[in-house]
């Protein structure tokens, strides 16, 4: 059984002035995480949201690409790491670009 539905969700440090991380995309297509250089993954780890993801990642059976390092001017730092999971069913062919109009509702 596969998690169907897009989702964004973000961590902003205490200034509400930058991203530490931000997830978005469609569970059944492609999810695009990015994090700053000064987040440690055991830091997100401890986030509810983070671990929903962690979940349909791994019920989906998605893969990842990455991590690519950066510059990331939105990231708490201005550097960081991107990730790309992408859906089984596009494994050796073209991977689907990033959501463009990422849902925040």
């Amino acid at each position: 059984m596969t998690i169907q539905g897009t989702l964004f969700v973000q961590q902003r440090d205490q200034s509400d002035t930058n991203i530490k991380w931000q997830c978005w995309g469609d569970a059944e297509t492609r999810l695009d995480l990015i994090f700053s250089e000064w987040v440690s993954f055991d830091e997100m780890a401890e986030v509810p949201a983070f671990q929903r993801i962690k979940q349909i990642v791994r019920v989906n059976g998605m893969y990842g690409l990455g991590p690519e390092y950066g510059d990331l001017p939105q990231m708490l730092g201005g550097k960081g790491y991107h990730i790309a999971f992408i859906h089984p069913r596009f494994e050796g062919h073209e991977i689907p670009p990033p959501m463009e109009q990422i849902p925040t509702s």
